[in-house]
């Protein structure tokens, strides 16, 4: 068993991050996204206000939100990786109410979200390159559901686009 090993470590890396992420996870993207102060100047002063999306009233991050490495990733990947699980999930906290029909083709995750909102509960990384990463989305309880719904988890595939990310598609799980 070559793999198992690696499998070891890789699972031991995941639950690492996952119990210092989860410790943050509320203040993990707020704490990310507040950039140091400059100093304005004239130039500064005439340049457009920067809006920040807001984020979709119905879509929560889950207190426990777990970072899955990447099998080809280390502990020396640690801060990278926290650094992009940040812009993904505040990426997927404003997006998933905008979904247009070529990431949600049916619009049945929007739907859904409307309904009953949605909790993202995980980024887990493709690669060590942290080009792609998948989100998993959990629908939120409504009354008509079934608890075994299978439209209830979903998947957003995500893609890594310079020092962004961008939505690809989404799919139920």
């Amino acid at each position: 068993m070559a793999g198992s090993g690696s499998r070891r470590q890789t699972f031991a890396f995941a639950l690492l991050a996952w119990s210092v992420l989860s410790d943050c996870a509320s203040t993990l993207p707020v704490a990310a996204e507040q950039p140091a102060e400059k100093p304005r100047s004239a130039t500064a002063a005439l340049a457009a206000p920067r809006t920040r999306a807001k984020a979709c009233p119905n879509v929560r991050q889950a207190e426990r939100t777990f970072i899955g490495f990447a099998a080809d990733q280390t502990l020396d990947d640690f801060e990278a990786t926290a650094r992009q699980a940040t812009r993904v999930l505040r990426l997927v906290k404003t997006q998933l109410c905008r979904l247009g029909a070529e990431q949600d083709r049916a619009g049945a995750l929007r739907a859904a979200l409307d309904a009953g909102g949605g909790e993202i509960r995980s980024v887990h990384f493709s690669s060590g390159e942290l080009m792609l990463a998948d989100v998993g989305v959990q629908i939120g309880e409504r009354d008509d559901a079934e608890p075994a719904d299978p439209g209830s988890a979903w998947v957003v595939h995500v893609q890594r686009a310079g020092e962004g990310w961008r939505v690809l598609r989404a799919a139920p799980k």
